[in-house]
């Protein structure tokens, strides 16, 4: 497997046509880094696109033809570029390495992994080699690369991987083209001398480049392969991940220290791409006689309840099915009505308590904005009690 991958690269290295003659100055080399550690995140958009639930089988294999095709979006060098497999969960370091080519690779991918309705590939903490030159210009990029979705075939939890990228560089005037030539994961042994660990990573987003310095132009490959995302993710906005789904919902309720069902509304806040939600609810408990036997008085008891709190979801293997727990605060109030009062003013009880329990919610499909959910807490306090409840949310907004 490691001469396959090696004898892949040296082949791949050779045949790349010299295009440069003199040496890059330290701001061009600097700018470079850049570049390199900037393109790797082509990858990350390219998985984000294949594993997109919204996109369609024709749509999928467009661009994984394309990712290693000269007339397409190209991002890999060609159809032989050799990448370690870590889509199968047991993959996550250089100590157990499967070799398979790119096109291999990306329809495992496709075929293996869950489709998600959101990014669900992370790439971060990006270290870049030094620029090195020859008849070929390449460098070598670090990365931490992370798969939030599951597998379909293994309920096993993905580890973050270390991975590096080789990245050829061929110039052309002011303008770089950047190809993909490999993707191994990181071995200490190996690639330590290469990268400075200790060190920050690379702030991709932070650094401002000197227009005059050459760069990976934006031109037309850019903006289609841009278009084609907005296609392929079919959302607003694909720079859009760090806002809120916003859901309403209505309750069924039943409280067992008063043995009555209940009604109410709830609100939820759930950032995109997480799986912790905040959530806000009141409730009306259907009132209830009981007696004074001392004045042989009977009065209407109506109690209000209002939690609010936060859940966690767990990722299973059914996309539409989430076991979820939560905590919070309770907060419940009695109001007291006679039928004949001789009181003023209704007299009043309230208790608070910490809430905490668990339950189900599902949807039909995973983009659909209706969800169920089924759910049971305790509640804590001098009004201690079991709460069980049924309900529906309604997804107000789309990512």
């Amino acid at each position: 497997m490691k001469i396959h991958y090696l004898l892949t690269l040296f082949i791949s290295l050779i045949t790349i046509p010299s295009a440069f003659t003199q040496s890059l100055t330290s701001k061009e080399k600097e700018a470079l880094r850049y570049e390199a550690g900037a393109f790797v995140k082509e990858l990350e958009l390219l998985l984000n696109n294949i594993s997109n639930d919204e996109s369609s089988r024709l749509e999928r294999n467009t661009v994984i033809e394309n990712s290693f095709n000269s007339i397409g979006n190209q991002i890999f060098f060609n159809e032989k570029v050799v990448i370690e497999d870590d889509i199968t969960p047991s993959h996550y370091n250089y100590e157990n390495v499967v070799d398979l080519t790119v096109e291999k690779y990306l329809k495992n991918f496709d075929l293996f992994y869950k489709k998600q309705q959101y990014k669900s590939v992370k790439f971060s903490d990006f270290y870049v080699s030094d620029v090195k030159e020859g008849s070929y210009i390449y460098l070598e990029v670090y990365f931490k690369s992370l798969f939030k979705g599951n597998h379909v075939n293994y309920d096993l939890t993905y580890k973050t991987t270390s991975r590096v990228a080789t990245i050829i560089a061929t110039q052309s005037g002011k303008k770089w083209d950047l190809k993909i030539a490999s993707i191994v994961f990181y071995n200490p042994e190996k690639h330590r001398v290469l990268f400075d660990l200790e060190k920050d990573p690379l702030e991709i987003n932070a650094i401002e480049l000197d227009t005059e310095t050459p760069t990976k132009t934006i031109n037309e490959d850019d903006i289609e392969r841009k278009q084609q995302e907005e296609i392929v993710k079919n959302t607003e906005s694909s720079s859009n991940t760090n806002g809120m789904y916003y859901f309403a919902g209505v309750r069924l309720a039943y409280e067992s220290n008063i043995n009555k069902p209940g009604i109410g509304l709830a609100l939820k806040a759930k950032p995109f791409d997480e799986n912790y939600a905040f959530y806000l609810e009141m409730r009306y408990l259907f009132s209830e006689s009981t007696q004074d036997t001392i004045n042989s008085q009977e009065f209407i008891v109506n109690r209000f309840d209002v939690s609010l709190g936060a859940t966690y979801e767990f990722n299973t293997n059914l996309e539409t099915i989430k076991p979820f727990v939560l905590g919070g605060v309770n907060y419940t109030q009695s109001v007291l009505s006679a039928t004949e009062s001789n009181f003023e003013e209704a007299p009043k009880a309230s208790a608070s308590g910490i809430e905490l329990g668990g339950g189900i919610s599902y949807q039909k499909t995973p983009n659909h904005p209706l969800s169920y959910q089924s759910r049971i807490s305790y509640i804590t306090g001098k009004a201690s009690r079991f709460l069980i409840q049924v309900g529906v949310n309604y997804k107000i907004n789309q990512k």
